[in-house]
């Protein structure tokens, strides 16, 4: 038995906008067990779900241009073994930067990942709208449209910009802190250690 297309199409979109099978359901204007069904092939979807279906496809089928990633940092570098126990602690201190550093790129990625979900569902945003019919009959999935509109705007909006500036500008310092200390030992001679 042949299995629908949209088996696998259906967990792309979700995926690729970040929404649940419930909302990915009011949308489609069917319930979540339907299309859970439909998902592992038990169940076909409705013809007016699939056109809906077939609009969000088309939209992980030729995504657009997403703004440039932010720039790895680089890779640590194995500062000089020393033997001075002075300089100790300030070893210590930039691996516990590198370290910090780290939980907080780390910690800032999902943070990342839900922005540019909700960048791409605010350029498909319009085309869900014109795929909804006038009838009356189409009042969930316009409601649906309503709080994704606005789940969007609050993924975009200052506060979540806040968030995750402050995450980054941790981030950044820390960074500085640890390239500072690096910088510190690639210059430093026996002559400038004070035992």
């Amino acid at each position: 038995m042949r299995q629908p297309a949209y088996r696998s199409t259906s967990r792309s979109i979700r995926d690729y906008f970040g929404l649940s099978q419930a909302e990915l359901a009011g949308y489609l204007d069917v319930s979540r067990e339907l299309l859970a069904a439909a998902e592992v092939g038990r169940r076909e979807l409705p013809t007016a779900a699939l056109l809906r279906l077939a609009v969000l496809a088309q939209a992980v089928a030729a995504p657009a241009p997403s703004p440039a990633a932010p720039a790895a940092p680089p890779a640590a570098e194995l500062l000089p073994v020393t033997l001075f126990p002075v300089l100790r602690p300030l070893l210590a201190r930039r691996e516990a930067c590198l370290l910090d550093a780290d939980r907080l790129r780390h910690a800032t990625a999902p943070l990342l990942r839900k922005a540019e979900q909700a960048r791409r569902l605010q350029a498909v945003l319009p085309a869900l709208e014109a795929a909804l019919a006038p009838a009356p009959a189409d009042e969930r999935p316009r409601r649906w449209l309503a709080r994704l509109t606005d789940a969007v705007g609050a993924a975009l909006g200052p506060a979540a910009d806040v968030r995750r500036a402050r995450l980054a500008a941790r981030e950044a310092g820390l960074r500085a802190e640890a390239e500072w200390i690096r910088s510190y030992f690639e210059n430093i001679t026996a002559n400038d250690v004070l035992f």
